[in-house]
This record gives C-alpha cells, sequence and structure tokens, in this order.
C-alpha cells in the first residue's frame, strides 16, 4: 500500500547531484495497485496526431486511420509510450509499431525515439458497432 500525499521525482544531473524534475499527488492506493505520477511536460518532447482516413465499410462497420508523429529535441533517446482510446468492438487491422491492448478502450504503443529526430506511428482501426435488438 501506498499512503496519499506528495511524491517528487529526481534525476542525478552531470555533476551527480540530484535535481528536482517534477512533483505530483496522489490518492491513497492499495497494495498491487498502478500509480500513475505526472511529473510535469516535456518541452524538448512533442506528439501531433491527426486523423488520416475515415471509410464507412458497411452500415455497421468502420475504419479509422491515424498518425502519431513523436519530435524528439533531446540529445539522447527516449522511449515514449503512446496511449489510445477506441471505443466499441475494434481490432487493429494495420499498425506501423507493435502494440498491447492494455483494457477494452486502451491500446498503447511503445516507441524508441532517436535523439534529435522525429518517429510516426501509424494505425488503422476496424470498428464494428452493435446490431439491432429485437424482442
Amino acid at each position: 500500500p501506498l499512503p496519499g500525499g506528495v511524491i517528487r521525482v529526481y534525476q542525478r544531473d552531470q555533476d551527480g547531484s540530484l535535481r528536482l524534475t517534477g512533483e505530483d499527488r496522489v490518492r491513497h492506493t492499495p497494495a498491487n495497485d498502478t500509480v500513475r505520477v505526472a511529473v510535469g511536460a516535456a518541452f524538448d518532447l512533442t506528439a501531433e496526431r491527426r486523423q488520416t482516413d475515415h471509410r464507412q465499410v458497411n452500415p455497421r462497420v468502420m475504419e479509422q486511420a491515424f498518425e502519431i508523429t513523436l519530435t524528439n529535441q533531446k540529445r539522447e533517446a527516449v522511449d515514449v509510450t503512446v496511449v489510445e482510446h477506441a471505443w466499441g468492438a475494434w481490432e487493429v487491422v494495420e499498425s506501423s509499431h507493435k502494440w498491447r491492448k492494455k483494457d477494452a478502450n486502451t491500446l498503447e504503443f511503445g516507441v524508441r525515439v532517436p535523439a534529435g529526430r522525429s518517429t510516426t506511428v501509424t494505425y488503422r482501426l476496424r470498428i464494428t458497432l452493435p446490431g439491432e435488438r429485437g424482442g
């Protein structure tokens, strides 16, 4: 278990001293539960998301395509987790990167972005809408 309160995150500087990188407040958390800590925005990492396609395959099925461009202005490569949300009965039919289904409405991409470069994640979802219920 983790008691509620302020969590501070520190990072070693080049000279070995600790530097505060951010802090967040968390609620009381039971043992084995997940805690997410937001420690601030990174000004040298950016993401731009856009929908590149929307197509109605038939009255109950649609496809949507997206691209997320990640830009890293740091001097070292970074690992980024891209979190996307989907609804309904969905499946990924194309993807430029490995992904995992986190839960019924969430998929995640783990992406390594080289120093001073951009990486683009693309994917296409097929969404099946629920049918009419008859009585």
